[in-house]
C-alpha cells in the first residue's frame, strides 16, 4: 500500500457499529463467526479450510466448509478477527476485513494464475536450480499492491520453472542464482524479467486463472556485492537475529538471513546485492510472545560498484507505550444516531506508525488490541516519533482526543499546570520514544456521534477521471490534531466513502495518489493543497452526507 495510506487511514473503516460497553442489552453474546465460501460463479466450495486469526491474542482456529460451502467457528472470545479461506490451487478474491464474533461473512475463491518460462545463463544454456519468485506490484484493479511475494520455484534440469496460485495483478519476476547467507553462495546479482536490473524490469500481467507463458529470463551475469558487518549490543547466543536489507524507496526486500550467534558468532554477510540505496535492519524476537523484542533503527547502506563492509548493527531494547481507551456516550438527546449493535473495546485495533519525511523511511512500529478494561500495550517500538492509528469497529464512533499525561519535563509541546503532570496532545504532535523507554499515561478518548461523507468524483466534461485518486478531508483549523485527517480511495465507479469523522469544519479535495517511489505528502502539504481547492464543508454530530459531488481539477497543485 502507498505509505500515505499507512499514515492517514486511521479514520477509515466499514465495520459494524460499536456501542458503549455499559449499554449492552440482556441478551446472550454470540460466540461464533459463520459464513460461506463460494467460487467465482457463486457456487459453494466444499472442503475449503477457513481460519480465523484474533489480533493480539489467541492462536488461530479454523473449520472446513460443508457441501453447501458453509462454516461455523465457535467458542470465540470477543475481539478483532481476520478471516481467510484456502483451497489449493484457488486464491482469495475477497477480503473480509475486520470481523467480529457474531458476524456472517462470504468469501470468494478463484482459480489462481500461473507464470511459467525458462531461465538460461549468459551462454543461453538452461540454468539449473535457479530460484525464481514473483513480486506483485499492482492488484487486479491496477492499484499498488500492499507488497509480498507469492511463491517461488526452482528451475529444473531444462531450466523450466512454474509459479502457480497467483492472485490476478501485475508482477515482477526475478531469478536468483542461489544467493544467500551461506559462505559458498554465488555472488550473482538477481536478474529480473526479461534480462534486466530492478530499475529496468518489465511487469508481467496475470489474469484470473490464466497461464502466462514464455516469461523467459536470461541471466545477466552481473556480479553482485557483499554487505557485511557485526551485530553488537543485546545479542543472545540462544536466540536468532534476523538481518534484512530492503530498498530505501519502495521497501522491497533484497536480501535477508538469520544470524545464529551460537554457531556463527556475531558476524553476518549478505551476498549478491546489486548497486542501490538500502536500509539494513536487525531484529531479535524472544521465545515468548510477551518478551520484549530487540530492534535496531534502519541503517542506510549505499552499494556503488563494490562490497560494503565494517557495518555495526547494535541491538537495542524496544520501547513500550501503554494507555487506556475511554468511551464517551452521546448525550441522551442525541442517541438516535447510535447503532444498536452492542460491541466491546476488545474489537478495536490500535497501531503505532511513523514515517520520517526528511529521510523518507519508516520506523519499527507495533499494534495492540485493548483488553476488556480498555488497557492496551504497544510493544516492540523502535526509538523515534510515532503517530497512533485506530481501526474503530463502529461507524458511529470517532477519535475525540489522544492525550499523554507524564511527569517527564522534556516532552515537546507539552503544557503544564502548577503541581500537575505535563500533558502532551499526541493527536497533534505524536509521541517521541527513546531507546527502550517504557512510557505510560496515554488516554485515547472515543466518542459517539461520528459523521460520514459518501459521494462521487467528477471532472471536466469530456475528460477522463485518472486512476489512483484519493479524497482527503483536512480540518480547517491549523491547530486541529492529525487524528482528524481522513483519506479514502476513489473506486473504479468514481465513488468514495469517508467514515468515523469528528464534527467540525473541513477542506475536501481529490488528489492523485503519490507514486510508491516517492515519500507520502506531509500533513502540512495536504493542508496547503486542500485549502487551495477552496471547497469546504461543515459536519455536525451524526450527520451523514450522501451523494456529495467533488470536482477533480487536473494540474491543480
Amino acid at each position: 500500500m502507498n505509505p500515505l495510506l499507512c499514515l492517514l487511514v486511521l479514520l477509515i473503516s466499514g465495520a459494524p457499529a460499536l456501542a458503549q460497553q455499559g449499554s449492552a442489552v440482556n441478551a446472550p453474546r454470540p460466540t461464533a463467526i459463520t459464513g460461506r465460501v463460494l467460487n467465482e460463479e457463486g457456487q459453494p466450495l466444499r472442503g475449503a479450510m477457513v481460519t480465523v486469526f484474533r489480533l493480539g491474542g489467541s492462536p488461530p482456529t479454523g473449520a472446513v466448509t460443508d457441501a453447501e460451502g458453509k462454516f461455523r467457528i465457535t467458542n470465540l472470545t470477543p475481539g478483532n478477527y481476520r478471516v481467510a479461506a484456502a483451497l489449493t490451487p484457488l486464491v482469495s478474491a475477497t477480503n473480509a476485513g475486520p470481523t467480529f464474533v457474531g458476524d456472517d461473512v462470504t468469501l470468494t475463491l478463484v482459480k489462481g494464475g500461473v507464470i511459467t518460462g525458462t531461465v538460461s545463463d549468459t551462454n543461453n544454456e538452461p540454468l539449473v536450480g535457479a530460484m525464481v519468485s514473483a513480486q506483485r506490484v499492482r492488484d487486479a484493479e491496477g492499484e499498488p499492491a500492499s507488497g509480498g511475494g507469492f511463491g517461488s520455484a526452482m528451475s529444473d534440469d531444462r531450466g523450466i520453472y512454474r509459479l502457480f496460485g497467483l492472485p490476478a495483478g501485475a508482477y515482477l519476476v526475478v531469478a536468483r542464482n542461489n544467493a544467500g547467507l551461506a559462505a559458498n553462495a554465488a555472488t550473482d546479482a538477481p536478474t529480473y524479467f526479461p534480462s534486466a536490473s530492478r530499475a529496468a524490469a518489465q511487469e508481467v500481467s496475470v489474469g484470473v486463472g490464466a497461464v502466462t507463458s514464455d516469461i523467459n529470463i536470461r541471466f545477466r551475469g552481473a556480479s553482485g556485492y557483499t554487505v557485511s558487518g557485526t551485530v553488537s549490543g543485546l545479542v543472545d547466543p540462544n536466540v536468532d537475529t534476523n538481518i534484512s536489507l530492503s530498498l530505501t524507496v519502495g521497501g522491497e526486500l533484497v536480501a535477508s538471513g538469520f544470524l545464529y550467534p551460537r554457531a556463527m558468532g556475531n558476524r553476518f554477510t549478505l551476498y549478491g546485492v546489486p548497486d542501490g540505496e538500502y536500509e539494513l535492519r536487525a531484529t531479535r524476537q524472544g521465545f515468548h510472545l510477551n518478551e520484549p523484542r530487540i530492534s535496531f533503527t534502519p541503517l542506510p547502506v549505499r552499494v556503488r560498484g563494490g562490497d560494503v563492509a565494517g557495518l555495526d548493527l547494535k541491538l537495542l531494547p524496544a520501547a513500550l507505550l501503554t494507555g487506556r481507551v475511554v468511551v464517551e456516550q452521546a448525550p441522551s438527546t442525541n442517541r438516535s444516531c447510535v447503532s444498536n449493535r452492542v460491541g466491546r473495546v476488545e474489537e478495536m485495533r490500535i497501531s503505532a506508525t511513523s514515517f520520517d519525511f526528511a529521510q523518507r523511511r519508516s520506523l519499527i512500529g507495533g499494534q495492540a488490541v485493548p483488553e476488556a478494561t480498555g488497557d492496551f500495550f504497544l510493544r516492540n517500538l523502535s526509538a523515534g516519533r510515532f503517530r497512533l492509528m485506530t481501526d474503530l469497529p463502529s461507524d458511529s464512533w470517532y477519535v475525540k482526543s489522544l492525550l499523554l499525561r507524564s511527569p517527564r519535563l522534556n516532552l515537546p509541546s507539552a503544557r503544564a499546570q502548577s503541581g500537575a503532570p505535563r500533558v502532551l496532545d499526541v493527536g497533534q504532535h505524536g509521541v517521541t520514544l527513546a531507546v527502550g523507554e517504557q512510557l505510560s499515561g496515554l488516554t485515547l478518548t472515543i466518542a459517539e456521534g461520528a459523521a460520514s461523507v459518501r459521494g462521487r468524483v467528477v471532472t471536466a466534461p469530456g475528460a477522463l477521471l485518472p486512476p489512483h485518486l484519493l479524497v482527503h478531508l483536512v480540518p480547517v483549523e491549523a491547530t486541529a490534531h492529525e487524528l482528524r485527517f481522513a483519506v479514502a480511495q476513489v473506486r473504479r465507479d468514481a465513488t468514495f466513502s469517508l467514515q468515523h469523522l469528528a464534527p467540525g469544519r473541513y477542506w475536501i479535495v481529490a488528489r492523485l495518489a503519490m507514486p510508491s517511489e516517492l515519500a507520502p505528502e506531509s500533513p502540512a502539504e495536504l493542508r496547503r493543497a486542500a485549502s487551495a481547492a477552496h471547497q469546504a464543508m461543515e459536519l455536525t454530530s451524526c450527520q451523514h452526507v450522501q451523494n456529495f459531488v467533488l470536482k477533480f481539477e487536473a494540474g491543480v497543485k
